[in-house]
C-alpha cells in the first residue's frame, strides 16, 4: 500500500468511530481563511475527523466538570455545562489542550458562532 492508500484507510477508521461530523463545508472555509494552500479531501477529512474528536472530549469532560461541580453525580440527572466547567476540563486534559488559548476570546460565544463566509 501507498501512502495515499494509508492515509485513506487511516481516514476511513476515523469516520467510524464518530456518528457526527462537522460539514465540510464549514470546515473548508475555515482552511480557506488560515491559508492560501489548497488541502486534498482527505487532509480535510482528517481535520474534520480530528475536530470532532476534540470537541467530543472537551465536552464529555466538562459534563464530568459539572456533574462534579453541581454534585448531580446520577447520568439521568441533567447537567449545565458552564464556562469554568469547560476550562477545569481542559486544564485536567494535561498536554493533549495545551494549544488551547485560555484567552476569552476562546470561550465567548461569538468565537464559536461566527458566519464564514
Amino acid at each position: 500500500m501507498d501512502q495515499k492508500e494509508l492515509d485513506e484507510v487511516a481516514v476511513n477508521q476515523k469516520e467510524n468511530e464518530f456518528d457526527e461530523l462537522l460539514p465540510y463545508s464549514k470546515i473548508a472555509k475555515i482552511l480557506k481563511l488560515v491559508t492560501d494552500k489548497k488541502f486534498t479531501k482527505t487532509s480535510v477529512k482528517l481535520i474534520q475527523s480530528s475536530t470532532t474528536k476534540f470537541i467530543k472530549e472537551i465536552s464529555e469532560l466538562s459534563e464530568k466538570q459539572s456533574r462534579i461541580r453541581s454534585k448531580k453525580l446520577d447520568k439521568d440527572q441533567t447537567v449545565i455545562i458552564q464556562k469554568e466547567d469547560v476550562i477545569s476540563a481542559i486544564q485536567k486534559g494535561g498536554k493533549k489542550f495545551s494549544f488551547v488559548n485560555f484567552s476569552t476570546e476562546f470561550l465567548e460565544d461569538r468565537f464559536w458562532n461566527m458566519e464564514i463566509s
